[in-house]
């Protein structure tokens, strides 16, 4: 343990390690996990893609009608899988639709859902 000689200057080389250590941490966690999976969930990257889908509506004239998902939801989490649910608010909100399109920005994968009749 450091002396303490009345100036404080005993305990300023074990703060300034504290410190020190403290943000190399800080720092490089962040740098190590940056390659890795964006949406990984408690992951530093979790909200970084909240915006990665999009909402389409198939109306029964064929025609594709574009929904904001904050229409239905309070905040979109790009962590959290919402499309079977959102989905099927969209059908039950809407009584021309037959089916909706999610489309993940990411790969541009569309996923089709049907609405039930």
């Amino acid at each position: 343990m450091a002396e303490r000689d009345g100036t404080g200057q005993g305990l300023k080389p074990a703060v300034t390690l504290f410190v020190g250590v403290y943000l190399l941490i800080q720092v490089t966690i962040p740098l190590l996990l940056a390659p890795g999976p964006a949406q990984k969930q408690f992951g530093w990257q979790m909200y970084s893609t909240a915006e990665s889908r999009s909402y389409e509506v198939v109306l029964s004239d064929g025609s594709l009608e574009e929904v904001d998902p904050s229409d239905y939801l309070l905040k979109n989490r790009g962590d959290i899988r919402v499309e079977d649910q959102l989905a099927n608010a969209i059908c039950s909100r809407n009584r021309s639709a037959v089916g909706v399109v999610v489309t993940d920005a990411l790969d541009g994968t569309p996923r089709r859902y049907s609405c039930a009749t």
